[in-house]
């Protein structure tokens, strides 16, 4: 197998786990806010709204770096 198929495929993936890893990490950490959010009625949109804001800010940081 040759060197060159497979290479430029190695950046976006690696940039696909990164920010899957980036997204799993915000909602694990506010996962008791989020159960409590959707306990009390919160639409699904603004739950996704709230996760993504977050982790927005996350990405942008780490594109400026």
């Amino acid at each position: 197998m040759p060197v060159i198929p497979w290479w430029p495929w190695t950046a976006p993936l690696m940039a696909a786990v990164g920010l899957y890893g980036v997204v799993a990490h915000a909602v694990r950490a506010r996962q008791r806010e989020i159960g409590l959010r959707i306990a009390l009625g919160a639409a699904p949109s603004a739950i996704l709204r709230l996760v993504f804001q977050r982790v927005g800010i996350l990405i942008a940081a780490g594109l400026v770096l």
